[in-house]
């Protein structure tokens, strides 16, 4: 049985984001001189009459392009049924972990509109004589976000699985956040100074965990051994918590058993566990910023 190519990968993509067959020939330029001409437009108001330091939009346009992908990545599960479908299916194909994740990282980013929005940005900023590191950064931020953002959306299938079981990722993100808060001192984060360089530093380190960890994540999706079982382990704590929580109402043996059973339900339930912990989360994550 021949492996998979990435024509072949390609079209299961498209098939799995529901994309219509590939434009004309004269559609493509068409898009593509109004993909130039937007771009002349956003650099003559930024640069022209706005005055901006062609140095400072590089890092603008990487933050911006960041904001971006993150808020498509976490807000559209039909990227989720896009992943889950493509999963599913080379499941039973011979293609290895390594030409999933590639391939992917090429057919969902790299698309011919995006390419020449890019040529454009970089072109128009070696015109307004930006520095070339900064350009270099610039390009070297856009492949590190995409490859992030490939990594994390096998990921987020990955843990949107297990997440049926028992919450184990927020539970860690939880106490991740729980230690920042109590380490970081209170709005350290609002006075940091970022720069370009360092900014692209945590991005790449990012982009590196991600290249030595995602054959695990694929190789886990592969498999597909998401078992729905509890943990013995999980109901026996709960049932000990539960039981210590309830102590106070031992004067109404009947009343403690009726607090007991509803407690037990509640922390079993991954869904209000999970809720009740991203509000914990969130509370630790902004009180990191100073909101004055």
């Amino acid at each position: 049985m021949l492996a998979m190519r990435y024509k072949a990968y390609r079209k299961l993509y498209r098939i799995s984001v529901e994309e219509k067959k590939g434009d004309s020939s004269q559609k493509v330029i068409i898009q593509n001189i109004l993909i130039v001409l937007f771009w002349s437009l956003i650099f003559f108001v930024c640069f022209v009459t706005f005055q901006m330091d062609p140095n400072k939009f590089s890092f603008y346009y990487c933050l911006l392009y960041l904001i971006l992908e993150l808020l498509l990545l976490f807000s559209v599960i039909h990227l989720y049924e896009s992943s889950q479908f493509i999963i599913n299916f080379l499941r039973n194909v011979p293609i290895t972990e390594n030409k999933i994740f590639y391939f992917h990282y090429i057919a969902s980013g790299w698309s011919l509109n995006y390419v020449t929005e890019l040529i454009t940005i970089v072109v128009y900023l070696a015109l307004f004589k930006a520095k070339w590191i900064n350009i270099v950064l610039l390009l070297i931020g856009i492949a590190t976000i995409k490859l992030l953002r490939t990594y994390l959306e096998f990921l987020l299938v990955l843990l949107k699985n297990h997440q049926k079981r028992f919450p184990i990722w927020t539970i860690a993100f939880f106490f991740l956040t729980l230690c920042l808060y109590t380490i970081v001192p209170k709005g350290y984060f609002s006075n940091f100074q970022w720069t370009f360089s360092f900014f692209i530093f945590i991005l790449s380190v990012a982009s590196f965990f991600a290249i030595v960890t995602y054959r695990i994540i694929i190789k886990a999706l592969l498999k597909g051994n998401f078992s729905l079982e509890n943990f013995v382990w999980f109901n026996k704590f709960t049932n000990s918590l539960s039981e210590f929580a309830t102590t106070i109402f031992r004067f109404n043996r009947v009343f403690q058993k009726l607090v007991k059973v509803q407690l037990i339900r509640m922390i079993r339930s991954p869904e209000y566990v999970q809720k009740l912990l991203t509000i914990g989360i969130m509370y630790f994550i902004f009180s990191l910023y100073k909101l004055n």
